[in-house]
């Protein structure tokens, strides 16, 4: 009867293990899912900003004033970041 008895707690307790493993691969993907798409829309904010900072670079460059009809503000997500600046050779 004791074995029986410790056969089922075991049996119980791997149930539980095996539940509260869902739980956390659930929350886990869910947690980087988020995150995937946080670092799309960074990385989006980052080339916007990069190619504003070429298009200035190219104007200047070519001794002309930088385009009036581009958004300065086109970077600002990247700039709230308080990521350093943009670099590009």
């Amino acid at each position: 009867m004791a074995e029986a008895e410790s056969r089922r707690i075991v049996e119980e307790a791997e149930a539980d293990a095996a539940e509260t493993r869902r739980g956390a691969d659930e929350y886990a993907a869910s947690v980087l899912i988020g995150l995937e798409g946080d670092v799309v829309k960074t990385l989006q904010s980052i080339k916007r900003g990069i190619d504003l900072l070429d298009e200035r670079r190219a104007a200047l460059r070519d001794g002309g004033e930088p385009p009036k009809d581009v958004d300065p503000d086109a970077y600002d997500d990247y700039e709230s970041a308080e990521a350093g600046p943009a670099r590009r050779s």
